[in-house]
């Protein structure tokens, strides 16, 4: 663990508990599960609780001498009382920021990025390898620093009685990032894109099961919810819905689900583009039986859902409509997507634009001619970008030479066709964050010579006209 003479001790540390929750944290503290820690060390304890999910109580909650704070929110959203602003160390357990999860790991970039700015000490933990392993590749994406410890100590640490059942099973100790003020922001700009990359490639998968669910719920539900684990109910998961409440067999946490990742989906603009042309019936209509059925008893669960729909309508109201999906993917950005990708059924394969190994240029400029050749259904490929619906691969012609094409990530008819087995973060080096700010500081230098020039010709055609 954290070695404490590093730490600088004071009769009152300050520990920031981030992702809390009452059940779990809270109730630990406050039933005396933390006192035998917290009282190895004679100091006093501020314990400050942070997360969207806490109940956050007015007062401060105390026992055995320790002080509890609870806030419900994120931590960069949140102005702390200044005798908490300094904490000792921080601890994100089991955050879920590598558990392959977009909708829950896009959060906590602003928060990673702050703490990464504030060199706090970082104890991260998650429940096993495959948490850790996409952990491993955001941290390195950031250009984290590990404190000098020992050295099985770098990087995820599975400890010796815990077995990867157990929740806190692997953990990991950070201290800021080797990138400089404005390298850290175009890192989590990057990650962020490759984070949304993902979610768009998710929300393909399960487009057609959510679009099923909300156009007729009392009907559909359960068959689109099926539809997302191809046939198949994970044992818990079914047992679950079996004993909701609402007596529909868990109609209500299905449409809660639905209508929760459409509307995180439709924050990414392709994903508002493809869900405004192929969903926005099934939207309306959802709209209209969530108004006026008996679907919960729950006035907290019909105002969530609620609240949702109307984000997913205002991000729709804002998105254009396209004449085709070819449109769709126009105009979008090239980012860098590291994945590993099984096709679905077979697809064919469009030529790369030859300058650049990721172009802003559209794959749209090789169907003018007949494809490459096609992918077979079960075949691996190797994702290096995404421009919209188009995913740039690597792939081996007949004569096992590597090249990069393009393939249609989705079809009208058939939906997806592809699916991740495996992905991760392109690292954003220092290099590249000093390209980056060279690059913006020519832009700029070029836009202050072409606003000289023009004040210039103004001045000039103003002094022939007096």
């Amino acid at each position: 663990m954290f070695p404490i003479t590093e730490l600088c001790w004071s009769v009152v540390q300050v520990v920031w508990i981030l992702g809390a929750r009452d059940g779990i944290e809270k109730r630990q503290i406050l039933e005396g599960g933390w006192h035998r820690l917290l009282s190895c060390l004679d100091v006093g304890w501020d314990i400050v609780l942070i997360g969207p999910e806490m109940e956050e109580d007015k007062a401060v909650l105390v026992h055995n001498g320790t002080r509890v704070f609870t806030f419900a929110m994120l931590l960069h959203e949140i102005e702390l009382p200044e005798h908490l602003q300094k904490p000792s160390f921080v601890c994100a357990f089991n955050s879920g920021v590598g558990a392959s999860v977009p909708l829950h790991m896009k959060s906590w970039i602003p928060t990673l990025v702050l703490l990464l700015r504030l060199k706090l000490p970082l104890l991260f933990t998650c429940f096993g390898l495959h948490e850790a392993r996409l952990e491993a590749s955001l941290f390195e994406a950031g250009d984290v620093q590990h404190p000098t410890i020992e050295p099985k100590c770098q990087g995820h640490v599975l400890e010796a009685d815990k077995p990867l059942s157990v929740c806190n099973a692997m953990f990991t100790w950070l201290q800021g990032s080797k990138l400089e003020e404005d390298g850290l922001a175009n890192a989590a700009e990057a990650v962020q894109k490759q984070i949304e990359a993902c979610q768009l490639f998710q929300f393909l998968k399960e487009m057609r099961s959510h679009r099923l669910i909300l156009s007729d719920p009392d009907r559909s539900a359960h068959t689109g919810w099926a539809e997302m684990y191809d046939g198949r109910f994970v044992p818990a998961l079914k047992h679950a819905l079996e004993e909701d409440d609402d007596e529909k067999g868990g109609i209500q946490q299905i449409v809660r689900c639905a209508m929760k990742t459409v509307a995180a989906a439709c924050e990414v603009p392709c994903c508002a583009r493809l869900f405004r042309r192929l969903g926005l019936e099934a939207l309306q209509r959802f709209g209209r039986w969530a108004a006026e059925a008996e679907w919960t008893r729950h006035q907290w669960v019909r105002e969530e859902v609620q609240a949702w729909l109307q984000d997913a309508q205002r991000y729709l109201d804002r998105t254009a409509s396209f004449p085709d999906l070819d449109a769709i993917s126009e105009d979008q950005e090239t980012i860098l997507f590291h994945a590993r990708l099984e096709v679905r059924r077979a697809t064919p394969l469009w030529a790369a634009p030859e300058r650049g190994s990721v172009s802003d240029r559209s794959p749209l400029s090789g169907r003018t001619s007949s494809p490459l050749g096609t992918v077979g259904k079960g075949q691996i490929l190797q994702a290096q970008a995404l421009k919209g619906l188009w995913v740039r691969v690597s792939h081996r012609d007949n004569e096992q030479r590597e090249r990069s094409c393009w393939l249609h990530g989705y079809d009208e008819e058939h939906g997806h066709v592809c699916d991740i087995t495996f992905w991760d973060f392109s690292r954003f080096t220092r290099a590249e964050a000093a390209k980056r700010i060279e690059d913006a500081s020519l832009v700029a230098g070029r836009a202050r010579e072409l606003a000289t020039s023009w004040r210039r010709a103004v001045e000039g055609a103003s002094d022939l006209m007096r």
